[in-house]
């Protein structure tokens, strides 16, 4: 199982957006063609008009999330206001619509404009933390802060 970004413009003067992807893969290393869409999985931005994945995880049931950021902006440009993204898909990659809104949730630490997830864990129990950082540049003081956040199971 591989995460990271997708990207794509609308239209030819329209906007370019990033979606979160995750691709599994076979033994032998090649996209598995009966996950998603040819063996990748994408979710729209949960919050903006980019979303990039930093983790992965498989759940007891097969489900797979996926953590990362969410935000305005682009990833070569500047992001504004990026908030943690999880998206969960079922085991046949598509979006699990029982989780968040439409299968993502976005979270947000106050004004901070740089929140990312880095890494997740999976409780026995479900639920699942994600790990990253947040920072407010708006403050006199500031510095990045180790995030952490936990979501219920469903």
């Amino acid at each position: 199982m591989g995460s990271g970004s997708f990207s794509t413009v609308l239209t030819p003067a329209g906007p370019q957006v990033t979606e979160l992807a995750v691709v599994r893969y076979t033994s032998k290393g090649t996209p598995d063609s009966s996950f998603g869409m040819g063996g990748g999985a994408f979710a729209p931005p949960a919050a903006g008009s980019t979303s990039s994945a930093a983790a992965v995880a498989i759940q007891t049931n097969g489900s797979i999330v996926a953590a990362g950021i969410t935000g305005v902006g682009s990833f070569g440009g500047s992001l504004t206001a990026t908030q943690f993204e999880l998206a969960r898909f079922t085991a046949t990659g598509q979006l699990d619509p029982t989780f968040g809104t439409g299968g993502q949730v976005a979270t947000s630490f106050g004004k901070g404009i740089a929140n990312g997830v880095v890494a997740l864990v999976l409780q026995p129990d479900g639920k699942i933390i994600a790990v990253g950082g947040s920072s407010n540049p708006d403050t006199a003081r500031s510095f990045a802060r180790f995030t952490l956040a936990r979501y219920l199971a469903q």
